[in-house]
């Protein structure tokens, strides 16, 4: 009976022992793949084997468009030289605003405009005419032209006079304008700016990511009064060319929203600052359960619009599908 009691007593202790290792094994495995994990995002490179370089334009509208819920695609801004192959442009110059062009490029769609082509509203703002038309800041303002009711936008004819002064460029823009969904950049491409179509939640989603590194600067985001293209382009495109960490929160011109969906505004930044918030994602708030659950909002209510559960929107849950963010008390 003693035999059999020190028998017992070992074969517990071996049990022990053995689950203790089990456990030790297994929790350096995992310290050692979220290590590995860590390295690979902190080098932009998360593709296994493939020697790829995952901080591209494809990657980072993926990432974005997954974790915000979009269902509109960043679009990439640039100019070039030369009209991109397949894409589409105004014929002439009859209509009066390109933003709807603008948002059908969040759909898929790549447009290229010239100046000839742009109606004179689109082609100051883009830099390639250096006046509006003649009269416009009594259009702006309050003294109707002929043919036209004004837009009572400024206050005064003066004071819109020197708006339109200030807001020319200071180089002539050539070429095409070329507006393109970011996934459909190679790598060789660089987009100027990136504009983001979205709605309240996801514009404010954006906008904390934005401040996620830099609390403290009360203009980095930035609203202005401007034209639709005006507050995609031209803002931003001085911005970015100073090399200015700042984005516009945009489309709040009357005469383009009334032509567009109702719950859509715009935020756009330089391209180096969509990168620089792109490597923050998986560190900041978005992968929280309180994002998460304004995020499965966002979804659900793009699977309304769209037509019900055929045409779900693809939402990733880093909570539910990602080991590396494990929900963390402290931190709900």
């Amino acid at each position: 009976m003693e035999r059999k009691k020190i028998t017992r007593q070992r074969f517990l202790k071996y049990s022990i022992d053995a689950a203790l290792l089990s456990c030790l094994f297994y929790k350096i495995g995992v310290h050692a793949e979220v290590f590995t994990i860590r390295n690979e995002q902190l080098s932009g490179n998360s593709g296994k084997g493939t020697g790829r370089n995952m901080t591209t334009p494809v990657k980072i509208s993926e990432d974005f468009k997954s974790i915000l819920a979009m269902k509109y695609s960043p679009v990439g801004f640039y100019f070039t030289e030369n009209k991109p192959e397949g894409a589409g442009t105004v014929k002439n110059s009859g209509e009066w605003c390109i933003m709807p062009r603008v948002l059908a490029g969040a759909k898929g769609r790549t447009y290229a405009f010239e100046e000839k082509s742009l109606p004179s509203c689109a082609a100051f703002f883009l830099g390639y005419r250096d006046r509006l038309f003649l009269g416009a800041e009594y259009y702006l303002s309050h003294a109707p032209l002929a043919g036209s009711l004004c837009e009572r936008f400024v206050k005064t004819p003066k004071l819109a006079k020197k708006y339109l002064e200030v807001k020319k460029y200071p180089v002539k823009s050539k070429g095409f304008a070329v507006f393109k969904p970011l996934e459909q950049f190679s790598e060789a491409e660089k987009s100027e700016t990136v504009i983001f179509f979205g709605n309240p939640d996801q514009l404010s989603g954006l906008v904390y990511l934005l401040y996620f590194g830099a609390p403290l600067d009360d203009s980095r985001v930035v609203a202005g009064f401007a034209s639709g293209c005006g507050s995609v382009v031209t803002l931003p495109l001085q911005y970015a060319r100073k090399g200015m960490k700042k984005a516009v929160w945009g489309l709040h011109d009357i005469s383009a929203r009334a032509n567009l969906p109702a719950d859509l505004m715009t935020i756009t930044m330089p391209f180096d600052l969509l990168v620089e918030i792109w490597k923050d994602i998986k560190k900041s708030f978005l992968i929280t359960e309180k994002w998460n659950k304004i995020a499965r909002r966002i979804a659900r209510d793009n699977n309304e619009t769209q037509g019900g559960k055929n045409k779900k929107n693809k939402f990733r849950d880093y909570h539910a599908t990602d080991a590396r963010y494990k929900k963390c008390n402290a931190c709900h």
